[in-house]
């Protein structure tokens, strides 16, 4: 329970940060993504990539920096693995991510944002299959690392709702082996579209 305790603590502390009176202070959103995990075990058994989903809360700082909190989910099924090659046994591998980011952002224009985050990651896993079931309450309930990631925003230029409303590309990279303890690594690559409301 240690990692995921941490996780929560981190991300209440951070968002009693305080607050510009100047800038919209809240952001939710929704994204899909395509995840292509780093492991080639994870590759070989479920594929090189599949498709992911999730929304997000952010709490706008200021104009530069923001504090995103993030829930992701998805569901791959696979074939298991012997030492011979692939089985015919069948197998389903659940993930849900849970971030804490914090953002910098830039403005390229006045309707366009690029942003820089860095942050930590807790991820609750649970692989069934015909062998038995493996998740994540055999692991401190979840797999904690961190990750990066660089996106754009484009924000509508609609009067009636300016800034209000958008869309974002982002592409992430996540380190899942609780810190270097574990030699399997959960995460990779993640690039993700989404729409995103201000208020």
């Amino acid at each position: 329970m240690y990692h995921s305790k941490t996780f929560i603590i981190i991300s209440l502390g951070l968002l009693l940060l305080p607050i510009s009176a100047d800038c919209d202070q809240n952001r939710i959103g929704v994204q899909l993504g395509y995840f292509m995990p780093d492991e080639e075990l994870h590759q070989d058994i479920y594929q090189q990539g599949y498709f992911s989903g999730g929304f997000f809360y952010e709490r706008i700082f200021n104009n530069y920096f923001l504090l995103n909190l993030d829930a992701g989910f998805s569901r791959q099924d696979g074939k298991a693995l012997a030492k011979s090659g692939v089985t015919d046994i069948e197998t389903k591998l659940t993930l849900v991510p849970l971030t804490a980011t914090m953002q910098y952002s830039l403005e390229l224009a006045p309707l366009v944002q690029i942003y820089l985050g860095a942050g930590l990651d807790f991820w609750y896993y649970r692989e069934t299959s015909d062998l038995g079931t493996y998740d994540a309450k055999d692991d401190d309930y979840g797999m904690s690392g961190y990750h990066g990631e660089l996106g754009l925003r484009l924000f509508t230029a609609d009067q009636r709702y300016f800034k209000q409303f958008g869309v974002f590309l982002q592409s992430t990279y996540s380190q899942i082996d609780n810190f270097g303890q574990n030699k399997l690594n959960l995460g990779g690559w993640t690039f993700n579209i989404g729409a995103f409301r201000n208020f």
